[in-house]
């Protein structure tokens, strides 16, 4: 098996998969967050007016279904996504009703209550947590597809059509269509070589670093980016479920994060230039347009062009070796917590330790803080003077 630092396109693979996943949500956040799904969605079944004896399902939707999950910049708050699925057809009931029966549920809770905020499609329960839960509530159109719904808009009086479940299972066929994924395969072999078998224990990515689909990984970052360069301008920011829904439809099955960016920003650009401005509809269900927010207010489709020319220019850079491109991952995913020095330390701590690469297992030691240097010059762990970090290793 080659060395890792032999192969540039692997090394920054892995750098982009590392970087995705310290920035997905915290165990801790993560585990309040079921709690909290789970007591909802209990205190739902157990009402004992409107939807007693209702069929119904609860289940999440968007980045939590689909695995694309992004904890949110300084500390403010992730976006829950549950839907309360009434197997029932709309036509039964008035857009109106299933609102308002939502909301007096809640109400009977002393706790729901007073965390309360009613929106324009859903109910918002806002968590001290940094976190708050979107309940969208929704009946379905027709028995021939259960998954298709109405849901009630406050602004309309009216009903409007969503199908979260059919689009969830739409990205992940499409995210699963790749055949054989660089780090994956890389990962897969190493373990079977026996090679990983050097590592300490916590030095090793978890599973889920390395079989995650590239797709799933792009949108992580790309939405970290879009985070990053809407900060102090969120009024404009592009939503998620745009990103998300042009990621996946340009995707054509790269098997690396960085050639499924790279193929998703380039086709933009491709389109930005045509005459007419970008559509974004629902895959699999034509008639909701997630884009139709750019027709009323249209300089929000003015700052979505901005973004990503802004990001085409800098995600170049990352097409150059490590020491030209170092503090670009930064720029682009997260210069507040120099994201880039410490995914390239725990990178150079794990493959350290399971090279034979003299030069290689010292670059590990130095990196990881450890280093000693003894009387006759050489760098151990064991004994001699504390020697200070590098910074000529990828400029962290």
């Amino acid at each position: 098996m080659k060395n890792f630092y032999d192969d540039f396109q692997l090394q920054r693979e892995d750098i982009l998969a590392r970087i995705a996943q310290k920035l997905e949500l915290d165990t801790t956040r993560r585990e309040k967050m079921e709690q909290s799904y789970k007591a909802v969605s209990d205190w739902l079944d157990k009402d004992e007016g409107f939807f007693k004896g209702k069929n119904i399902d609860i289940y999440a939707h968007g980045s939590v279904r689909i695995y694309t999950t992004v904890r949110p910049l300084n500390n403010d708050d992730f976006d829950l996504d549950i839907v309360l699925h009434l197997n029932h057809l709309y036509s039964s009931y008035s857009p109106q009703q299933i609102y308002k029966e939502l909301i007096r549920r809640l109400k009977e809770n002393d706790n729901y209550s007073r965390m309360l905020e009613q929106k324009n499609r859903c109910a918002r329960l806002n968590y001290a947590g940094n976190f708050h839960m979107d309940i969208l509530p929704g009946c379905i159109i027709t028995v021939i597809n259960p998954n298709k719904l109405h849901v009630p808009d406050k602004k309309l009086s009216n009903w409007t059509p969503t199908n979260p479940k059919d689009y969830s299972e739409w990205f992940l066929e499409r995210a699963n269509s790749v055949i054989a994924p660089v780090l994956e395969g890389y990962f897969r072999k190493a373990f079977s070589e026996g090679i990983m078998l050097k590592a300490e224990t916590e030095d090793l990515p978890n599973e889920s670093f390395y079989t995650k689909k590239p797709l799933q990984r792009a949108v992580q970052l790309i939405k970290r980016q879009r985070d990053i360069y809407f900060e102090n301008m969120p009024e404009y920011r592009t939503s998620s479920i745009i990103l998300t829904t042009l990621a996946a439809q340009l995707y054509s099955g790269e098997d690396t994060i960085y050639g499924t960016i790279d193929n998703i920003i380039n086709k933009i650009i491709l389109q930005l230039n045509g005459q007419k401005r970008i559509k974004v509809l629902n895959p699999i269900m034509l008639e909701e347009d997630f884009s139709e927010k750019w027709d009323t207010e249209p300089i929000l489709y003015e700052y979505f062009k901005k973004f990503i020319a802004d990001f085409y220019i800098h995600w170049q850079t990352l097409k150059q070796d490590l020491s030209k491109s170092a503090d670009t991952y930064d720029l682009l995913f997260g210069a507040k917590e120099s994201i880039y020095k410490d995914v390239l330390i725990k990178q150079t701590r794990l493959f350290s330790k399971i090279s034979d690469d003299k030069l290689i297992k010292t670059s590990g030691i130095i990196l990881g803080g450890n280093a000693l240097t003894d009387r006759y010059g050489n760098i151990n762990t064991e004994k001699g003077i504390q020697n200070e970090r590098h910074r000529d290793f990828g400029d962290i």
